[in-house]
Order: C-alpha cells, then structure tokens, then sequence
C-alpha cells in the first residue's frame, strides 16, 4: 500500500504532466506567455515532488529554488543544468506575467520544452527508482 507522500508525490508529478500538456497546447495556438508560464509551473511542480521525496514541503517559489539547488543540484543528484533551467524559468515568468508591454516569441519558448519534459522524466527516475 502506497503512503500518504508517495500519493502526493505521484500527484504532483501527475499535475506536472498535464501543465506540460497544457504547454504544448498553448505552443501550438503561439501563446508564448502563457506558455512560458505553464512551463515555469510544470517544472515548480516537478521540484515540489523531489522535494516531497525526500520530506521537505516548501510554501514559496523561491523557496523551492533554493532548496532544489541545495538538495538536488549542489549534491549532485540532478545536473546543474537543471537547476541554471528552473531558476531561467522562474526570471522568464516573472518577465511573462508582470511586464505588460514584454511578449515572447517562438524561438524564446520551443526550444524550452524539451527540457521541461526532460525535467519530468528526470524526476521520475529518481522518485521512482526504489
């Protein structure tokens, strides 16, 4: 029988998943900021669940960069490249969500996608490699 974290952090990744599909949707139909958005949220919630893995809950975005670097990136776990990824996402968002007369375009966005998609698989080996 599963524990109560292991659901969880299977929901987490599961919600992961479908805002990854959701990015996709929005790439499709060229809604760049929307779409980086999604993207910054499928990886918060990819980190969320490595996070839960090894028992830590965090109530804020920077506290979840901070404790994905300091848990995940800096022990080795999880390239750097990871982390230089999520913490790009979060700046890009931030200029998305707040900065009214800022858009993306295309080649801002695709060629982010594949890497959040790396992000999750990533994720799931390591949650799910016992």
């Amino acid at each position: 029988m599963k524990s109560e974290r292991d659901i969880l952090i299977e929901n987490k990744l599961d919600h992961a998943q479908r805002t990854f599909e959701e990015v996709q949707f929005l790439a499709a139909n060229k809604y760049w900021n929307t779409c980086v958005n999604r993207l910054y949220y499928t990886c918060f919630y990819v980190v969320s669940a490595l996070l839960l893995s090894i028992d830590i809950q965090t109530k804020t975005h920077s506290g979840a960069k901070q404790l994905f670097s300091q848990h995940f990136i800096k022990t080795g776990i999880i390239d750097e490249s990871y982390g230089a990824f999520y913490a790009y996402l979060f700046t890009m968002r931030q200029k998305a969500d707040y900065d009214d007369i800022f858009d993306y375009e295309d080649h801002d966005v695709l060629p982010l996608i594949p890497l959040a998609d790396d992000m999750i698989q990533k994720a799931r080996t390591i949650v799910f490699r016992s």
